[in-house]
């Protein structure tokens, strides 16, 4: 168990540096205005994050066999709407505005979206991996260091059924990221743990 964990450490801090690394790659357009082909940089960060998504569960369980996502999938959870918008609508708002001129940078979107992605990855991954006759449960896991919701906090450790929800006082989700609210959605950083029965 705990080898497993510390794999999936390594594997999320590895995410995390691929993330520092296109935010610094943003980040050198403060000041001046953002070109429109940075979009193209940010969709395939957020394609890497799903792919790597659905990979992680593959690592957590041990299982040799890794199905790669396919396009429609990916796409369909790329584009998925959130308030009406979609991540192409949510970045269109920042393009042309200097950076740090709003409250709301387009990084905390790109982190925000990066996340959702990984976790839409390893829902599916563990949708097709029960489909093909495994039995899983999942684990949401908070990063704790103090900067946590307390909302997140409680779910820490909380096991599930794959398809079941996870409940808190502000609303119900199947995974972190997923709750269509950004109080609890932005900028979070917990993932799922699966593990077999």
């Amino acid at each position: 168990m705990h080898r497993v964990r510390d794999e999936t450490e390594i594997y999320s801090n590895y995410l995390l540096s691929e993330f520092d690394e296109l935010n610094a790659m943003y980040k050198q357009y403060e000041g001046k205005n953002i070109d429109s082909g940075i979009v193209d940089e940010i969709i395939g960060y957020l394609i890497f994050m799903y792919f790597n998504g659905a990979q992680s569960v593959s690592l957590m369980i041990g299982e040799s066999e890794f199905e790669e996502p396919d396009a429609i999938t990916i796409s369909s959870a790329l584009y998925q709407k959130t308030d009406g918008k979609d991540v192409i609508d949510r970045l269109e708002e920042y393009i042309g505005q200097p950076y740090g001129s709003s409250e709301k940078d387009i990084d905390a979107i790109i982190r925000t979206e990066g996340h959702r992605l990984y976790v839409l990855g390893q829902m599916e991954s563990a949708r097709q991996i029960e489909e093909k006759g495994a039995s899983l449960y999942k684990r949401w896991d908070t990063t704790l260091d103090g900067k946590e919701r307390h909302t997140h906090y409680l779910l820490n450790d909380t096991v599930k059924p794959i398809d079941e929800y996870f409940e808190t006082i502000n609303g119900k989700t199947k995974a972190p990221g997923q709750f269509g609210i950004p109080e609890e959605d932005c900028n979070c950083r917990c993932i799922l743990r699966y593990e077999r029965k």
